[in-house]
C-alpha cells in the first residue's frame, strides 16, 4: 500500500478493509487498520468537506472521459450530478448509483473498438461492497466491469455502464464514512449498534444518521432488534445543529408511539448522534412541536439514557478457576458455595446470577442460582462449553450428547430450553459460544473459525442464526470474548506454534492484533469487558492481565467478567 494511501486513511480516519488483512503463516499478526472509536477524536473530521472533481468538458478523449467519470463518482451531491455529466442523456437517466458501492484496488483499464464506439474494460481486486442500506460485505474477489462510450457530434460520453458506484479504496475514504446506528434489542432493555457506511451529502452527517435510523435496520440485524419509530415515520427536513442542540423533526406518524416507544426512540437517536462531535443535546419534535418526556424534558443531553448502554455495566468480582475452585481477581468468591471440581464459571452483569460448571464422573453438570444462595443443578452432559450469560440473566452453552452437540439455554427462572441451531453450528465442533451483552448477537468458535451470528426469537425459544466468518484467514481460533458492544477478541494461531490476540468488529470490516510482548506462554483463552483489561489464560495454565503491560496474576484459568 502506498504512502499516499496510508496518509489518506490516517487523515480521514475511516477504517475500510483494504484486503491486506489476514493471519499469516509466519511472523506477526496484522489485520489492517483498527476501526476508529465511535465518539472519539477520529470523529472530528469534517464530514461535509468533500472532493469536487471537474465535470465533463468538450473535446475530452475516451480515456479522459473514463478517468474523469471514475474520479467524479467520489462526489454524490445532486444525485451524482458531476458524474452524470460524463454520461449521454439515456445513460444518465437509467444509471442507479445508489444500488451499491464496489470498492477496489489495483485497477487495470483496457479499451477496444474503432470509429464512434469504444468499449472499456475495468478489472481490479474487489475489496468489499456496500449495499443501498449502507451494510458492508467484506467478501474479496475480482471486479470485472465494462463501460461503453459513444461519439456524437465529435464528443465522447459514456452510454453504457453497470449500476452502482465503483470506488477505489482511497476514494471511498472521501465519499463514505463508517458509523454506528442504534436500535433497541427485542426486550427493549438495551441498544444494539449496527455498523453502516453513510454517504456524504450536503444535508450533513447528523441528517444522514437519523435518516438511516428511521429507515430501519439492515436485513441481517433486523430479526434481532426492534424498529423504534412507528411505521411511516420520516424525518422532516434536515437535522440543524444550533449552539450544540440538534433538532430532529419527525413526521406526524410518530404520534402513534407509546411513551415507552418514545423513550426507546429517543435513546436510539441520542446514542446515534453522539458520533457528531458538535452536538451536546437533542431536541425531538413531532411535526414541529417539541416533545417532552418525563424526567428528561424537551432537550435531551447527549449523555442521556445510560440505562440503554449497549455495552452494559460490569459489576461484581472477576471470577476464575484454580485447581477446581472458584477464585476472584477483585473482590471475593466466598459467597459462591461450590468448593471442588469446577471447570468454568460465569456471572450476570447485575451480579445476581452465578453459573458454575462442575466435572463429574459422567461428564459435566451446570448449576445456577443467586449470588450467596443455593445453586441448583439444571442439566448434565458429556461435556459443555463455558457458560455465557446474556443481559436477561439467561445462560447459553453448547452441550455434547451421544448424538452430537446441542445449544441449550437455562433461563433465569431455571427452566432449560433447547435453542434452534444454525446449520453452520452443526457442521463442525463448537468449542466456545459467547452472547453479546445486548443479547442480540453471538460469537462462536466453530471448527476453529470465528463466527458471528444473531439471536432472534422463535416459536420454541431463541434461534441462533445468520453466522458469518469474520476472520476468514484465521486458523485455530480458540477463546473468544466481547470487548464491547461492537468488537470481539479471540486467540488465533500465528505461524506454526505461536498464538496471537486479534480484535475485530462484528462485521469483519477491519481488525488489529493486540501486542503480546511480555506475555508468558501461548494465549489459549481470553476474557474481556468494556473498560476492563484483557485477561488471558495461557497453555501454561497461568492467568495474565493487560493492565499497563502484561502482568501475571497467578495460576488459574477460565476467567470470566460479569456479562
Amino acid at each position: 500500500m502506498s504512502n499516499r494511501v496510508l496518509a489518506g486513511i490516517a487523515a480521514l480516519s475511516l477504517a475500510i478493509v483494504t484486503g491486506c488483512g489476514g493471519v499469516p503463516d509466519g511472523g506477526g499478526v496484522h489485520l489492517g487498520r483498527a476501526l476508529p472509536a465511535v465518539g472519539g477524536a477520529d470523529d472530528a473530521f469534517d464530514f461535509d468537506v468533500k472532493a469536487l472533481p471537474p465535470p465533463w468538458r468538450s473535446g475530452m478523449s475516451p480515456d479522459e472521459v473514463v478517468a474523469g467519470f471514475l474520479r467524479a463518482v467520489v462526489n454524490g451531491d445532486g444525485d451524482y450530478a458531476i458524474a452524470r455529466s460524463y454520461l449521454w442523456s439515456g445513460a444518465a437517466r437509467s444509471w442507479d448509483p445508489v444500488r451499491s458501492i464496489t470498492m477496489y484496488d489495483g485497477l487495470r483499464i483496457t479499451s477496444s473498438g474503432i470509429g464512434a464506439v469504444r468499449t472499456v474494460r475495468l478489472r481490479a481486486v474487489r475489496t468489499g461492497a456496500v449495499d443501498e442500506r449502507g451494510n458492508f460485505d467484506p467478501t474479496r474477489g475480482s471486479m470485472d466491469e465494462t463501460l461503453g462510450l459513444n461519439r456524437l457530434d465529435g464528443q465522447w460520453r459514456i452510454d453504457r455502464l453497470p449500476p452502482g458506484v465503483l470506488l477505489s479504496t482511497l476514494d471511498a475514504q472521501r465519499s463514505i464514512r463508517l458509523a454506528r446506528v442504534y436500535y433497541p434489542n427485542r426486550g427493549g432493555t438495551a441498544l444494539v449498534p449496527e455498523q453502516t457506511f453513510v454517504r456524504t451529502t450536503r444535508a450533513g452527517f447528523a441528517t444522514a444518521l437519523i435518516r438511516t435510523l428511521l429507515a430501519g435496520p439492515g436485513r441481517w440485524l433486523a430479526p434481532a432488534v426492534t424498529r423504534p419509530a412507528p411505521s411511516g415515520t420520516t424525518l422532516i427536513g434536515n437535522v440543524p445543529v444550533v449552539a450544540g442542540v440538534a433538532d430532529v423533526n419527525l413526521s406526524p406518524s410518530a404520534r402513534q408511539a407509546t411513551t415507552r416507544q418514545l423513550e426507546q426512540l429517543s435513546a436510539a437517536m441520542v446514542w446515534t448522534l453522539r458520533q457528531v462531535t458538535d452536538i451536546t443535546s437533542v431536541r425531538l419534535l413531532i411535526d414541529g412541536s417539541p416533545l417532552s418526556l418525563p424526567k428528561i424534558g424537551t432537550t435531551q443531553p447527549i449523555t442521556a439514557w445510560p440505562a440503554f448502554d449497549p455495552a452494559g455495566t460490569v459489576a461484581g468480582p472477576t471470577l476464575f478457576v484454580l485447581d477446581g475452585q472458584i477464585r476472584a481477581v477483585n473482590g471475593s468468591a466466598s459467597s459462591i458455595a461450590v468448593r471442588r471440581n469446577v471447570s468454568a464459571v460465569a456471572e450476570s452483569a447485575t451480579a445476581d446470577v452465578v453459573v458454575v460448571v462442575r466435572k463429574v464422573r459422567t461428564g459435566a453438570v451446570l448449576a445456577t442460582g443467586p449470588i450467596g444462595g443455593t445453586l441448583v443443578n439444571r442439566m448434565s452432559a458429556r461435556a459443555m462449553t463455558p457458560p455465557s450469560v446474556d443481559a436477561d440473566g439467561d445462560t447459553f452453552t453448547v452441550v455434547t450428547t451421544p448424538i452430537g452437540q446441542r445449544v441449550k439455554v437455562v433461563l433465569r427462572s431455571g427452566a432449560v430450553r433447547s435453542v434452534t441451531p444454525d446449520p453452520q453450528l452443526s457442521g463442525a465442533e463448537v468449542t466456545a459460544l459467547r452472547v453479546s451483552r445486548d443479547g442480540a448477537r453471538v460469537a462462536a468458535v466453530v471448527g476453529g473459525r470465528l463466527m458471528i451470528g444473531r439471536v432472534q426469537p422463535g416459536p420454541g425459544g431463541p434461534i441462533l442464526t445468520g453466522f458469518r466468518n469474520v476472520l476468514p484467514t484465521a486458523v485455530d481460533v480458540r477463546g473468544v470474548a466481547w470487548v464491547d458492544a461492537g468488537d470481539v477478541v479471540a486467540t488465533v494461531r500465528s505461524g506454526r506454534t505461536a498464538r496471537a490476540l486479534v480484535v475485530t468488529d462484528v462485521d469483519g470490516y477491519a481488525g488489529h492484533s493486540v501486542s503480546i510482548d511480555g506475555l508468558g506462554g501461548r494465549a489459549v483463552d481470553v476474557a474481556a469487558a468494556p473498560g476492563r483489561p484483557l485477561l488471558v489464560t495461557t497453555d501454561a495454565e497461568t492467568l495474565w492481565s493487560d493492565s499497563g503491560g502484561w502482568h501475571q496474576l497467578g495460576r488459574g484459568g477460565a476467567a470470566a467478567y460479569p456479562a
